[in-house]
């Protein structure tokens, strides 16, 4: 049987959590009102371009099925810094991963790109639902793995166009939801629409 302090002991990692999960409970509430957003997201990705919309032949040219590769889930990780209100600069990350086959073909196809760069996010309200647009310029990145064949990859300068809401969830934390249009062309289109859902912790006060 465990005495109190040992019990103590093997639970002092989640005795500490809980406590500064409490401790940030009782900060005024901060999130329409802070200078600086690190966020991460989960959403919904989806190719404009047919050209990964693919169909295998062998070498005598029998049709061996057809791989699409035009959608996918991604995730980001964005920080933001607030030069006001209203005004945010950011720097994030997106990643996709679009994967396919048929049963000709033993090993999955698949297509990975990364966006990576930094953008200006403007505000239309100040507090609880804010609107919001955002502009940002990426170096593009993709890899392409047709099948057994080598993987191919290149990169490019590309840009994305998003609109959503940044909605007050607690004291410290946030809900952005957004949608928007993402241009980049590393070795195929690989330009696409997509929405994401997210949570974003907000600290450091504004002046």
């Amino acid at each position: 049987m465990r005495t109190g302090p040992q019990w103590l002991r093997t639970r002092s990692l989640a005795i500490a959590i809980a406590g500064g999960l409490l401790a940030v409970s009782f900060v005024p509430a901060l999130a329409d009102n802070t200078r600086h957003h690190l966020a991460i997201g989960l959403g919904y990705y989806e190719l404009t371009s047919d050209q990964l919309h693919l169909h295998a032949f062998t070498l005598t040219g029998d049709d061996l099925g057809d791989i699409d590769l035009r959608t996918a889930g991604f995730g980001l990780v964005r920080y933001g810094y607030s030069l006001s209100k209203r005004v945010d600069l950011t720097f994030e990350g997106r990643g996709t991963l679009h994967k396919d086959s048929v049963p000709t073909i033993p090993s999955e196809s698949s297509l990975k790109t990364w966006w990576i760069g930094p953008g200006v996010r403007v505000h239309f309200a100040n507090e609880g639902f804010r609107p919001y647009a955002q502009a940002s310029l990426y170096s593009v990145h993709e890899e392409l793995k047709f099948g057994n064949d080598p993987a191919t990859s290149g990169s490019s300068i590309g840009f994305g166009v998003f609109a959503g809401a940044d909605v007050t969830a607690t004291d410290m934390l946030s809900v952005p939801m957004e949608i928007g249009y993402t241009y980049g062309q590393p070795e195929h289109d690989v330009s696409g629409i997509g929405g994401s859902v997210g949570l974003a912790f907000n600290f450091g006060v504004l002046p």
